[in-house]
């Protein structure tokens, strides 16, 4: 029984290069950018629920710019490290965005 919880529990590690690694940043702040833009149009509804709206308009304030600086960052010259920074800042506005997505109904 053991034998089979640790086999499938095993999952193995595969290390992405770094222009990988850049490359699904760029993705992700373009899924990112996408959420942000759905969410956006959804508040603009005349009907849109007054939280959902308000959330929308926190998300506009907070993370608009950024998000804009970086879809257009090329992380291609950045170090791993940044690189990884940015997964965490975007993977946060992405968590975000979801939530005010989920208060407009979308």
């Amino acid at each position: 029984m053991q034998e089979t919880i640790d086999s499938v529990l095993f999952v193995p590690e595969e290390k992405l290069s770094l222009e990988e690694y850049a490359s699904s940043l760029s993705e992700l702040c373009q899924n990112a950018k996408n959420g942000y833009e759905q969410l956006m149009l959804a508040a603009e509804d005349k009907n849109a629920p007054k939280k959902g709206v308000k959330a929308a308009r926190k998300i506009e304030k907070e993370y608009k710019a950024r998000l804009d600086e970086l879809c257009s960052t090329d992380f291609s010259i950045c170090t791993e490290e940044e690189i990884s920074d940015c997964y965490r800042e975007v993977s946060t506005m992405i968590t975000a965005i979801r939530e005010a997505k989920d208060l407009l109904k979308l």
